[in-house]
């Protein structure tokens, strides 16, 4: 709500970055959504959805064939992609600098992704300047996890840095998609 997204239903709590379907099953009865004033519900418009787009491997020309979507809006969404690593989620592209929610909310449904690109981070070998470029780590974050690792040796597993306390559960499941150990 924060960034400017509005709930609409009940359903839309399920689409939120790190909200697992166990944890919606378990939260959905607590979730109210009071009825929105005309005016606060996004307004469709003519769209041709015909036209889909894999966010993964779109240029900024093919997002911004895309009704709603300038220059700007498909360069960042572009940048944003590449700082990431690629989109685990159609939802993430809503999380770029700029972009309306409205637009995406009206967008979203023209938008596929395909996974298996991700560029993914070694935890044993990474640096702190390597890390802190990515767009969900902090540098705070990322020197704790470097400083972690040469005072405890080498990764076993990725699961290993939620051992380290500024990492937390949904900070974790952002990040877990881009690391891997090698």
């Amino acid at each position: 709500r924060e960034k400017g997204a509005k709930f609409f239903k009940k359903e839309d709590f399920k689409k939120i970055w790190g909200v697992t379907p166990k944890d919606y099953e378990r939260l959905e009865p607590y979730v109210v959504i009071e009825s929105l004033a005309f005016n606060d519900v996004p307004k469709p418009y003519n769209k041709n959805l015909e036209l889909r787009i894999n966010v993964n491997t779109a240029t900024s020309e093919e997002f911004q064939k895309l009704k709603g979507i300038g220059q700007k809006t498909a360069d960042r969404i572009v940048k944003f992609r590449n700082a990431l690593g690629g989109f685990i989620s159609v939802e993430q592209v809503g999380d770029t600098w700029g972009f309306q929610k409205e637009t995406f909310y009206n967008l979203k449904p023209q938008f596929v992704i395909t996974t298996e690109n991700i560029k993914q981070i070694n935890l044993n070998t990474t640096t702190v300047d390597e890390l802190r470029s990515h767009p969900y780590f902090k540098w705070r974050e990322a020197k704790t996890i470097i400083e972690y690792r040469t005072q405890n040796g080498e990764f076993k597993s990725v699961q290993d840095i939620r051992q380290i306390k500024i990492i937390d559960g949904v900070l974790f499941s952002k990040v877990e998609p881009y690391l891997a150990i090698e």
